[in-house]
């Protein structure tokens, strides 16, 4: 048995020691950092290390990749041609501030023969069309018959979007393929807030739903209840009126 001596010395250690613990948890309390979404923790209500929840940065598990749908070239005149492709992001809430890509355009050998780099953006849930012209410094004397939108998925920065999709309304179209092309029509704003600076492209069609030409048009601004004519110009004739005439605007939030 401990003599009463050594059972004392023991009581005041185990004091002493008590006492010290209570002090550090107070003082581990009340300097312990917040959590926030810079401290290399998921805590909070991330759900992944500082992304998700209640941080605007996103996890890569968030992500659906974009769908390039469809990517075309069209002969405008010798010499002259323009490329459309179609792009579809499928995510609710999430979009590009810049979305960096690269045009590769072949010829009927499959060679290629010109490359171009753009930037653009794209908003959530939206298909969009991106819009270049190649004239013939760009191809010398081939020809291209078709292209290849690009994109590097460590050149994307995905951003919460958390803004109201502005709603546009378009008229009735009216085309004239004679003497040259053109597609007329007029766009309304029936958002509540006014917009900036929007681009519509106008993709028409065939009777077998090929695209057979583009065109593109921009807006420097739209005030809400605002509406604005568009016209669409083609230099000439196609050998047949198009059976369908689409139309996609492109606005940044």
């Amino acid at each position: 048995m401990l003599a009463w001596s050594v059972k004392r010395q023991l009581s005041y250690f185990l004091l002493v020691l008590a006492f010290f613990a209570g002090v550090g948890g107070v003082l581990f309390v009340l300097t312990r950092p917040d959590p926030s979404c810079a401290d290399g923790k998921r805590n909070q209500d991330e759900t992944g290390i500082d992304c998700g929840g209640a941080c605007r940065a996103v996890c890569k598990n968030e992500i659906l990749p974009l769908r390039v749908l469809w990517s075309r070239v069209h002969k405008v005149s010798d010499g002259l041609y323009d490329s459309v492709t179609l792009i579809e992001n499928p995510n609710l809430s999430l979009g590009l501030k810049t979305l960096p890509y690269t045009l590769k355009f072949y010829d009927k050998n499959n060679i290629i023969i010109a490359s171009l780099k753009g930037v653009t953006f794209a908003n959530p849930q939206e298909s969009f069309v991106v819009f270049e012209v190649l004239n013939k410094g760009d191809v010398k004397a081939r020809v291209p018959v078709r292209a290849s939108f690009e994109l590097d998925p460590n050149d994307l920065v995905w951003a919460r979007e958390t803004v109201e999709r502005p709603d546009l309304r378009f008229s009735s179209q009216v085309f004239t393929n004679e003497p040259t092309p053109s597609l007329r029509t007029s766009v309304t704003n029936r958002s509540l807030q006014d917009l900036g600076e929007i681009e519509v492209k106008a993709v028409l069609f065939d009777e077998f739903e090929n695209t057979i030409g583009a065109s593109a048009t921009k807006l420097e601004s739209l005030p809400r209840g605002a509406s604005a004519d568009l016209v669409f110009t083609w230099p000439t004739p196609f050998p047949a009126e198009p059976k369908l005439k689409l139309l996609y605007p492109h606005f940044d939030f």
